[in-house]
């Protein structure tokens, strides 16, 4: 079964001010569709997972 997943990036900083937060939810948005508009590298697995196989 082929697995994708995206996640954000370590560097967007944008800090939610509360639970709904416009701003922010804009800001992720936008960020989300310039990845995908460029061509986003899907992970095959999950970062935790992937330590684990590789021993480390």
């Amino acid at each position: 079964m082929d697995f994708n997943l995206a996640v954000i990036p370590g560097d967007f900083k944008v800090e939610r001010k509360e639970e709904f937060d416009r701003n922010y939810m804009n800001q992720l948005f936008n960020l989300g569709f310039d990845l995908g508009k460029r061509g986003y590298p899907w992970m095959k697995h999950s970062p935790g997972l992937q330590r684990a196989l590789n021993g480390k």
